[in-house]
Parts: structure tokens; C-alpha cells; sequence
């Protein structure tokens, strides 16, 4: 009877074997290389071999892809990942896991630790749908791409089912999904730095020449341009962008009139019959980052698959652009107005009616920023930022008050069937609320002066629809006081109050139309002197 032996090896450990000479050594060694074909080996699963008339049983506790060197060298090389770890991504049918140990095999009992670039491996399922062709076709376009140093695939049999296994460079950095979306930003907030006006139009442009040289200049359409493909690592400076997930690209001369990519970033054309893709289409996708980056309600990209291209439509308007109040606090409206017109062109329905990669960034290259390199760059002495604090915190607390009383009139608008009003005020209290958190994170005179202009002109931008209903109107007239007197000493504000009323105490209702005027004007002489 053959004597048999079980084996359990850490792959990680496989430098440890080095110049070994020892009967275990020999055997892996042999049995890595009875198949001359690249390879997986999986983790947990017996693998079985006979060696000098001893049955060896391997198994290791890590998963590893073993692939032969180079054309005219000897050896191979083992890769090794561990699928039992938190993924690196996941999505559709495949997972990606970083690439954890990587260790060339050459010569006799000699095995390197190999250094250099971080790897991932990305891992497709194909036991419901034989994506073959798909992989070799990213795998293609990869190379084609030229920047993530792409291996070629290898497809294994598992317990499981087939499955294909894709090497490729990591990017450093995070998506800008990552960045970009509320809740996956709070667990990075401290490793990245604050998206300034400044900051967003780097990145902006980092986006666009990343897509004119990874994508256009390769003489690919990637149809896939989304946040959570574009990676961009912001220690770079510039910060540098590399486009990921090559898997739905199309050579430019090609069309396979396949309707795909992610709901939110598609093309209209996309979501035609017989769909033909261009550069164009690429440039619809990038003006749908854009807009995310710039501020767009986020809700506005998290689309069920169930909803149809008109409903998309009703989410690609860009009505609530520059929405962040670390944008609209600092935003110079005539930026503002480029920004807004270049982004409206490349989300034209018409692929013929927007504009080239080239025209996208010298607009952005046009705008000015060392205007927005010193945003709230003054400092404060200690005592005197103590003393601010305390007399602002008080005074928020007011506007709050007044934050409620404005919901309750919306739900009363709202049940009196009056809707345009209703949907003025809930937008207003909303933009009011979300700048005033801003503010409490950032209590400094310099951006006390940004939020009481941008509400107070906000205030003045809803009283026409409001000024009909004139308990509203009342209640935007007591809300303008109370952020006009934000960060005013107590005597100066009675001063105001008298001035405008010629009394003491609060406004009566009867004067709303007359104190919100005179306010709007004693406000706009009070911020061109500060």
C-alpha cells in the first residue's frame, strides 16, 4: 500500500522553502510544475500527488494563480490572494482581492519575494453565463488602455464553477465613488483632503485629460465612465486619475449595438433599440460625474435598474447643481454660470450637440483658480475665535427656531393644496438647514459672511412666489432678521430693529414687504464694508 502523507502550506511562507532541501520542498516543487499550463490553486482543497512512491496530499491556506516567466526565462511565478479576506470591490459577477504576496520560482531551489507594484486580481463568475469572450475582450482593451499592466487571463474549474482570474496594476487612491458619495466619505474623511473650489477643479481637470489619454487617444469608447471607475489618488498633486474596468469597452470603429452601463451615467443614445456609441457618448458619461462632483444631489445617481430613460431624464437636469454649501458659499456666480452651461453641453441629447474632450477642458482651464487657493485662509487669535463662537452659537440656535416655523408652514402650504409655494419653501429650508450645519463646522467670521449672504439672497429669491401668501412672506421677513443679525453685537441690532420699525422688540407682521426691502439694502451696504 502507498504510503500517504498530508501537507498543509501557508503560501505566504513560500520564501521560507528557499535553497530548501528537505523531501516537502521537492515534492511542491515537482508537482507546481507537472502542469506546464498557467494555473489556480485554491485554498482549503485537497489537491492530491505522487512523489517517489509516497501519495502526498497539499492543501494551502491561501489561494494562488501560478503562471511560466517571461518567454526565455526558466521558472514561474506564484501569485497569492485569500478570498476569505474583505474583497478589495465588488460588483455584477466579479469580486476583485489585492494581490497579497507575489514570489518568482528560478533555477534550482531558488525562490524570490518579487517587489514592485501593488496587484489585484479580479475574479468573474461563469457558472450561470459563460462571459469568456467578455473577459478576453476587457482583457484586449486593457492592454490596448495601456496603463494597468494587464496579465492575461487564465479560467479555472472550481467547486463552485468556472471562473476567470485577471491580474491587473492596482491604482492608488480611492474611487471617487469613495469620495464623492455622503456615507462612504465619512469612513476617509481623514485621509483625504477638503474638496475646496479649488481642489474640485483640479480634479475636474485630472478627470477629463485622464479620459482624453486612457480612453479617446487609445481609440477606445469605454461606456462604462462612472465614480466608482475612476480611481484618483489625491496625494498626487496634481491629483492623478486612472480609469478602471475596461470590460463593456468598444474600439471606436466598432459597434455591437449592445444596450449596458450604469443606469445614472448612460447616454440617451444608450438607451436606444440599436445603440451606436462614440466618443460622445463618453463625454455624456463624464458631464454626469462632473455634476456629481459639483455638487448635485447625490440621490440624483442611485437609480433602480427597474426605472426607465424618462424617469433617468427627470435626474440629469442639474436643477440642484453647486448644492454643497462648500460650493455654493464660494462659488463665483460667473463661474458658476460656465460651469453650469459647459456640463448642460455635454449632457446634450443630442450626441452631435456636445462639445469635444478638447472644448470640455479649456473651458475648465479657463477659469481662474488661484481665486479659490486662499479660501478662509485668515486665522484668529484663540480668544478672539472663543468669543465668536460663544456669541454665534446662541444665535444659530435662533435660526433653528425659525427653521422649524418655516417646515411647519411648508406642511401647511402643502395641506392647503398650494404646491409651487409649498416646494419653494421645502427648498429653501432645506438649502438654509444644510448651510447652517456648515457654518457650525466652520464658525469663522469669513464664512459667517458667505452664509448670511447666500441665505439672505436665497430668502430673496423665494419671496415672488411667496409674497401671496402673506403669513409666509411674514416668516422669511422674521428669518431674514435673524440671519442679518448673525454675528452683530446686541446693541447694534436693537440699532437696526429701531431704525427699521421705530420701535424696540419684533417686527409687526403688517410691515413684512417694508422691513424685508430695507433689510435686503441695510444688508448689502453691512457685506461690501466688511
Amino acid at each position: 500500500m502507498i504510503p500517504m502523507m498530508q501537507i498543509t502550506i501557508n503560501p505566504e511562507k513560500f520564501y521560507n522553502w528557499n535553497a530548501g532541501s528537505s523531501d516537502d520542498e521537492l515534492v511542491l516543487n515537482s508537482f507546481l510544475q507537472s502542469s506546464a499550463s498557467d494555473g489556480v490553486w485554491h485554498s482549503n482543497q485537497n489537491y492530491e500527488y505522487t512523489f517517489n512512491n509516497i501519495q502526498y496530499k497539499f492543501n494551502f491556506t491561501q489561494s494562488f494563480i501560478k503562471r511560466q516567466r517571461k518567454e526565455g526565462k526558466s521558472g514561474y511565478k506564484l501569485s497569492i490572494f485569500d478570498t476569505s479576506k474583505t474583497p478589495f470591490g465588488k460588483g455584477g459577477f466579479a469580486v476583485v482581492y489585492p494581490i497579497i504576496a507575489t514570489f518568482i520560482r528560478y533555477g534550482e531551489r531558488q525562490i524570490q519575494a518579487k517587489s514592485g507594484r501593488a496587484k489585484l486580481v479580479k475574479i468573474q463568475d461563469h457558472s450561470d453565463i459563460d462571459k469568456t469572450q467578455s473577459v478576453f475582450n476587457e482583457y484586449e482593451k486593457l492592454v490596448q488602455a495601456g496603463h494597468l499592466r494587464v496579465k492575461n487571463p487564465i479560467f479555472s474549474e472550481h467547486v463552485s464553477g468556472k471562473k476567470s482570474y485577471l491580474i491587473i496594476e492596482q491604482a492608488k487612491g480611492y474611487t471617487l465613488e469613495s469620495i464623492l458619495n455622503p456615507q462612504k466619505r465619512s469612513r476617509i474623511r481623514d485621509t483625504i483632503p477638503r474638496l475646496s473650489i479649488d481642489k474640485r477643479l483640479e480634479i475636474s481637470l485630472a478627470i477629463l485629460n485622464a479620459i482624453k489619454s486612457q480612453v479617446m487617444e487609445r481609440k477606445l469608447v469605454h461606456r462604462d465612465i462612472k465614480p466608482g471607475n475612476i480611481m484618483i489618488d489625491l496625494s498626487q498633486d496634481p491629483p492623478k486619475v486612472i480609469l478602471i474596468d475596461y470590460g463593456f469597452a468598444l474600439d471606436q470603429e466598432q459597434q455591437d449595438f449592445r444596450r449596458l452601463g450604469t443606469r445614472a451615467y448612460r447616454s440617451p443614445e444608450s438607451f436606444e433599440n440599436k445603440p451606436i456609441y462614440t466618443t460622445s457618448s463618453d463625454i455624456y458619461s463624464a458631464g454626469r460625474v462632473l455634476s456629481y462632483l459639483w455638487g448635485d444631489d447625490h440621490q440624483n445617481y442611485y437609480i433602480n435598474r427597474t426605472k426607465d430613460y424618462d424617469y433617468i431624464k427627470t435626474k440629469s437636469t442639474n436643477e440642484q447643481l453647486f448644492s454643497l454649501p462648500e460650493i455654493q458659499l464660494y462659488l463665483d456666480e460667473a463661474d458658476q454660470n460656465k460651469i453650469k452651461g459647459c456640463l448642460s453641453s455635454m449632457l446634450a441629447q443630442h450626441p452631435l450637440d456636445r462639445p469635444s474632450i478638447d472644448e470640455v477642458i479649456t473651458l475648465f482651464s479657463k477659469i481662474d483658480r488661484a481665486r479659490y487657493k486662499d479660501e478662509d485662509a485668515t486665522q484668529y487669535e484663540i480668544s478672539c475665535s472663543n468669543e465668536f463662537e460663544q456669541k454665534i452659537k446662541s444665535q444659530i440656535i435662533l435660526i433653528k427656531k425659525h427653521l422649524n416655523i418655516m417646515r411647519n408652514k411648508e406642511k401647511d402650504l402643502r395641506n392647503r393644496n398650494c404646491i409651487a409655494a409649498a416646494d419653494v419653501m421645502q427648498h429653501l429650508v432645506k438649502t438654509i438647514t444644510r448651510n447652517t450645519e456648515y457654518l457650525e463646522d466652520h464658525l469663522n467670521p469669513s464664512v459667517l459672511l458667505r452664509y448670511r449672504k447666500k441665505c439672505l439672497s436665497d430668502i430673496n429669491g423665494a419671496k415672488k412666489t411667496l409674497t401671496v401668501h402673506r403669513d409666509a412672506h411674514w416668516i422669511l421677513a422674521e428669518t431674514a432678521m435673524a440671519l442679518a443679525l448673525l454675528g452683530m453685537g446686541y446693541l447694534i441690532a436693537l440699532g437696526i430693529n429701531y431704525y427699521l420699525t421705530g420701535r424696540l422688540g419684533f417686527f409687526a407682521q403688517t410691515k413684512s414687504d417694508q422691513i424685508t426691502d430695507s433689510l435686503k439694502n441695510s444688508i448689502s451696504i453691512d457685506l461690501s464694508c466688511a
